[in-house]
């Protein structure tokens, strides 16, 4: 079978390292072969596409670990209305995202169940877009008086985490909960058996509450983004 070749060329590209002007991105089928500037290009080869986009920039494609929903789907009620999660890769596709956390809040018990366990089924067929890659639980175990937009908060409850995870069908990646609730070091050692990593809503005086993610194979780092000020920090209804 032919192999596809195709040359874009941009205004520039940005790199992990450098910014090109008039970059060249030299793909076949669908993957890319090099990157570099214009001249470093052969342009007159027969079977070569050229698609110059002027005055465009072409960069890694970004991820967003903190995304409630999009393209009119809600990860936290995924039955409801049309729309499905491949809606919402699709629209995060063309915004240049191209990996996603679909992130769950905290509801009543059986539905939170119920979300999870959707999700997580629409999750086995790939998106067509953007790669949703996990599902990020933001609460029930948040704390009541930094609750933010969270209704429906309560103390851990190492059983019904457990209950969250299971529902989840192995897709929960993060979990987002308050660390100086009773029980916190129980629940991290639980979401470290289960491979979860974690983001600690914790209060921080002299600024914003930030997040906090924890994971085995990393110290605690900063992760703060303003979905998570919104839901962890915002003052109590």
């Amino acid at each position: 079978m032919k192999r596809l070749r195709r040359l874009y060329i941009t205004g520039y590209g940005l790199t992990p390292v450098k910014r090109v002007e008039n970059c060249g991105i030299l793909c076949e089928d669908d993957r890319i072969l090099a990157v570099g500037g214009e001249s470093g290009f052969s342009l007159e080869e027969s079977d070569l596409e050229i698609y110059r986009i002027e005055n465009g920039y072409a960069m890694p494609g970004f991820i967003d670990s903190h995304i409630h929903g999009a393209g009119g789907f809600d990860a936290s009620t995924p039955l409801v209305g049309p729309q499905t999660l491949n809606d919402m890769s699709i629209q995060l596709a063309r915004r240049g995202i191209t990996t996603f956390v679909p992130t769950v809040v905290a509801a009543k018990p059986e539905d939170m169940l119920n979300n999870l366990a959707a999700l997580a089924a629409m999750m086995k067929t790939p998106c067509m877009g953007a790669d949703a890659v996990g599902i990020h639980i933001e609460g029930p175990f948040l704390n009541p008086d930094r609750r933010g937009s969270q209704q429906f908060v309560r103390p851990i409850d190492l059983g019904f985490a457990k209950e969250l995870l299971s529902a989840g069908g192995g897709m929960v990646r993060r979990m987002t909960f308050a660390p100086e609730l009773p029980g916190s070091l129980n629940l991290i050692e639980m979401l470290v058996t289960f491979g979860v990593g974690s983001s600690w809503a914790t209060p921080r005086p002299e600024k914003r509450t930030p997040c906090w993610r924890s994971t085995p194979a990393q110290d605690a780092a900063p992760i703060c983004s303003t979905a998570c000020r919104r839901c962890t920090s915002a003052k109590s209804r």
